[in-house]
């Protein structure tokens, strides 16, 4: 291994530069996007059914297109700040265009004048969610294609992308417990809308400015991407270790979307309790928070993808556990605690996920890079989130079919197929996608000493021109 002086220069810009005020900085964006995301995703196929009297169906699938248009955005936005040029950097420009495509779109979906209605509504709600989408692309794709980027080393960064996870997990409890309540049972809900988005807007203004101020990007990458889009994205698809990780993605992603909006469903109208919906959402991010860093510390003993496939593997316990714990809820008194101990068992395993596959994925696009002598940063973090989002939208959009068909209307008391349809989609789909998404992740040769010598390789490569 070469020592820090041998380096090339935009090797050491980045070498051993990464204070906790800069890790903080990068992270800090994560916070209300998440909180925005996340609580679309969970309440907003409620909040639209019952309090803007939009039907589930056709709102089901304006959430899962818009979903889908995220998927599709995010390649391109990969593509292109990979081979942006600017004072900036390629990254932080186009964080700063977003802002106010987001703060805008935040006031679209939750505060739409109160005199539209129908599909003059319906329409209204399509745009500020497809804007909302392609704005938070331009902000999430390159800030989580910089990580690659400030630093060569495997631990640096899966300490930022775990630092990424705590401010996600974070800003999940918060939105999941207290805006999540605060919309639920706010006598004002339009109102109380209208409050979180400008909170949000504010704070996404604020995060991003922080960012751009104290990160920098090393200039020796800008105008490495790819040469031509096609090309670009077809090197992504044909790396073989990249494949493994997509799918493994897709399958675990596949269900989080009908989670996410069916949760409201199950606790209200299955089990009878509606008070439960923080309270689980707060014992599973709360175990997600905690768990970041042991995963962090596993991760300097045990191979990183080892570690991965054995979190899904307790992830597949905890859904079947859910499922057994929810059905005897239907017919009896529902068990409080089991309830919890499960749910945090799952946040403990779906929290390394979100630490350890951005970490290999990192690894990946060093392997590349000495094929192809690209740094394709963008591209491979668009890619991944494509797959995962491709998931979600497909299970997002069948939700609100499956309500419509299962016979679901708003205020009217859900019967035992509806019910059993919310159940399924919270437990026994995601067991079986979890079970198949270890498959791709038993034999992947990309290992810790592959990488180390690749890396090594690579840092000959700078050092010599």
């Amino acid at each position: 291994m070469l020592a820090r002086e041998e380096l090339a220069p935009e090797v050491r810009e980045t070498a051993g530069a990464l204070t906790l005020e800069r890790i903080a900085a990068w992270a800090s964006p994560s916070a209300p996007i998440t909180f925005a995301t996340g609580l679309v995703s969970i309440y907003f196929l409620k909040y639209g059914t019952d309090v803007l009297g939009v039907e589930p169906g056709p709102l089901g699938l304006v959430l899962g297109l818009s979903q889908l248009f995220d998927a599709l955005a995010r390649p391109i936005v990969g593509f292109l700040s990979d081979r942006t040029r600017h004072r900036l950097g390629r990254r932080r420009s186009w964080m700063l265009a977003s802002i106010l495509p987001i703060a805008l779109s935040l006031g679209m979906v939750w505060a739409p004048p109160s005199a539209l209605g129908g599909d003059v509504l319906l329409a209204w709600l399509a745009l500020g969610h497809f804007v909302l989408a392609a704005a938070v692309a331009c902000l999430d794709v390159p800030r989580m294609a910089l990580p690659a980027e400030l630093s060569t080393r495997s631990g640096d960064r899966t300490r930022l992308f775990a630092a990424n996870g705590v401010a996600t997990a974070l800003s999940s409890v918060f939105a999941f417990t207290l805006g999540l309540r605060w919309l639920r049972t706010s006598s004002a809900p339009r109102e109380a809308a209208l409050g979180i988005a400008a909170i949000l807007a504010l704070s996404t203004l604020a995060s991003t400015l922080w960012l751009v101020a104290r990160v920098r990007e090393p200039a020796g990458n800008q105008g490495r991407g790819g040469r031509s889009p096609f090309r670009a994205w077809a090197q992504v698809l044909r790396n073989p270790f990249q494949q493994r990780l997509l799918l493994a993605a897709f399958l675990y992603g596949l269900p989080m979307g009908a989670m996410g909006v069916l949760a409201p469903f199950l606790f209200q109208y299955t089990l009878r309790r509606p008070e439960l919906t923080e309270l689980y959402m707060l014992a599973f991010f709360l175990a997600y928070l905690v768990s970041v860093p042991l995963w962090v510390r596993a991760s300097r003993r045990f191979a990183k993808v080892h570690l991965l496939a054995a979190s899904l593997g307790l992830a597949l316990v905890a859904y079947a556990a859910l499922w057994a714990i929810f059905e005897a809820a239907r017919t009896g008194p529902s068990e409080t605690l089991p309830m919890l101990v499960t749910a945090a068992l799952l946040g403990v395993s779906m929290s390394s996920a979100l630490v350890l596959s951005p970490a290999i994925r990192a690894e990946v696009i060093d392997y590349d890079e000495l094929l192809s002598g690209e740094r394709k940063e963008g591209v491979y973090t668009a890619i991944s989130d494509v797959v995962f989002r491709l998931g979600s939208a497909v299970s997002i959009a069948a939700a609100g079919w499956a309500l419509e068909w299962s016979g679901y209307r708003p205020g009217v008391v859900p019967d035992a197929r509806v019910e059993t349809t919310v159940l399924w989609a919270m437990t026994l789909i995601p067991a079986a996608c979890v079970a198949l998404a270890i498959l791709p992740l038993l034999r992947f040769g990309l290992t810790e000493r592959e990488h180390a010598r690749i890396m090594a390789e690579l840092e000959q490569r700078r050092a010599a021109g």
